[in-house]
């Protein structure tokens, strides 16, 4: 479901740029994606850390509803003509790490030490993807660990 929302959002985000003087730029979409990606990166990292199980929760349940406005953002934002096909593809590794998210805030939610670490541990490289498509892009502040 969400994919097809995601591809639904930049198919609309497409055809309302076309309708623009001129269609977007990559230095038009690298500065407006990551000035969403510094939006967000500033408020999760303003987000108390963690000091218990429960506290890991309510930071989990935070950081996966902040990083999900993070990515609508960047998937609003128009792309240049030559760059929709790879910033679709930074797209799907966003879902994916949106669905990582999500699932640590729900096994955060159980309260498990050890069911948390070993979720981190299995999805350590959840972001990798997504940081690798964003570099190549050109991006700045998206995909460099905020």
């Amino acid at each position: 479901m969400h994919r097809t929302w995601t591809v639904a959002v930049a198919t609309i985000a497409a055809v309302l740029a076309a309708c623009g003087d001129t269609p977007p730029t990559r230095a038009d979409w690298v500065k407006q994606a990551d000035a969403a990606c510094s939006t967000a990166n500033a408020k999760i990292k303003a987000l108390p850390r963690p000091q218990s199980l429960p506290d890991t929760a309510t930071y989990s349940a935070s950081a996966a509803r902040l990083l999900h406005a993070e990515v609508a953002a960047v998937i609003a934002v128009p792309a240049a003509p030559a760059d929709v096909a790879v910033v679709r593809q930074l797209h799907a590794a966003l879902d994916q790490l949106v669905a990582t998210a999500d699932g640590l805030a729900q096994v955060a939610k159980g309260g498990n030490a050890a069911q948390i670490e070993a979720y981190v541990a299995g999805h350590r490289n959840a972001s990798l993807a997504a940081n690798a498509i964003a570099r190549r892009l050109g991006l700045r502040v998206c995909g460099h660990g905020g």
